[in-house]
């Protein structure tokens, strides 16, 4: 287990379960907290990359590519958790301000 130097849980299953209830709670406070929704579509493209690449990649299946899918795709969805802002197109009119 690779270890994290960041406040995101070692295991991916359990930065899978952060942020899947980050979602649900997103669901509801969202609109409240004056979240954009590109923020909150970002961090649901990205649980469910994550989520499929770790279904594919089971113990008994994983080679090379997969296990790089994998991983790319965590790294995609840390991000959305850690730095939301730079995982969504600043198109026009754009800002978290």
């Amino acid at each position: 287990m690779r270890r994290k130097k960041t406040w995101l849980p070692n295991k991916r299953v359990d930065v899978l379960v952060m942020a899947n209830m980050w979602k649900v709670v997103l669901a509801i406070k969202a609109q409240l907290w004056g979240t954009p929704d590109a923020l909150v579509q970002a961090l649901i493209q990205a649980i469910m990359e994550a989520q499929a690449a770790l279904d594919a990649a089971s113990p008994a299946m994983r080679t090379p590519v997969l296990t790089a899918k994998v991983e790319a795709a965590f790294a995609k969805l840390e991000a959305a958790m850690l730095k939301p802002s730079e995982t969504v197109d600043r198109g026009a009119g754009f800002s978290l301000s």
